[in-house]
């Protein structure tokens, strides 16, 4: 029996819960018993090798997954970038993170760190030991830079070229959208909890940046322009395929 510890000076986070959460995603049964809690630092009793392996995957998911939000949001935030397009890019650069993790890699590593040890301080052993996560992680960056820089060009010459669906960089922020787009030229936008957005017209470009900042899973448009002038359909239809229905209203003078 052990009374093991990880501790954090840099990552202002609540371990206990994070490593419970983890240990309930993992399906363990077997809860580990957290003795107390001084600040920023977990104490949790092992009983076997078995508790133990229990407490390495624990570890390993949240390095890969929740301290690597904050290195990946840090390193996002010290780019020249505009809050939106961090915005944008944080999620795509974790989605490359998990699809790089090495999760055999790091549970070796802390395998082997328990064995001798019965403390782990995180970024010390991020800094000294995990230096293909950190590099791994400046990847999953670079490569949603880089997805963003080629979106945004897109959205420069739309229209012109191959189609491809700009939409689906940005994972869904909103369930559902609505647009009415009316005769006059306006739309109306609301969501699933019916929140209201009227747009006036002549300002397609805006409107579609407003849309796209939404980013909804699912948009829904209804064209009562009676198969006039609707460069803003034609621009949803373009640039959300595959997530859009489309209902047009021909209207009879």
């Amino acid at each position: 029996m052990r009374t093991i510890s990880i501790g954090t000076a840099e990552y202002k986070i609540d371990l206990k819960k994070m490593l419970e959460r983890r240990l309930v995603s993992l399906g363990e049964r077997m809860k580990l018993d957290f003795l107390n809690k001084e600040e920023f630092i977990v104490y949790a009793l092992v009983k076997d090798n078995a508790q133990l392996d229990m407490w390495v995957d624990a570890v390993v998911q949240l390095i890969l997954c929740d301290i690597a939000h904050f290195e990946i949001a840090a390193l996002l935030n010290a780019l020249p970038l505009t809050l939106i397009q961090k915005q944008y890019a944080l999620p795509q650069a974790i989605s490359y993170a998990v699809s790089f993790a090495q999760d055999e890699q790091v549970r070796e590593l802390l395998t082997e760190h328990f064995r001798d040890n019965d403390h782990l301080n995180i970024e010390g052993f991020l800094h000294f030991r995990l230096h293909d996560v950190l590099t791994c992680w400046a990847l999953s960056v670079d490569c949603a830079i880089q997805k963003l820089a080629l979106a945004q060009d897109y959205m420069e010459y739309i229209g012109q070229g191959d189609r491809e669906d700009y939409a689906d960089f940005f994972p869904g922020r909103v369930e559902e959208l609505c647009v009415i787009i009316n005769p006059d030229g306006t739309c109306t936008i609301t969501d699933e909890l019916d929140t209201r957005i009227d747009c006036q017209s002549g300002s397609v470009d805006g409107i579609m940046r407003l849309i796209l900042g939404l980013s909804p899973k699912q948009i829904a448009v209804y064209d009562f322009t009676g198969g006039g002038d609707s460069s803003l359909g034609d621009m949803l239809k373009h640039v959300f395929c595959g997530r859009i229905s489309f209902y047009c209203s021909f209207m009879h003078k």
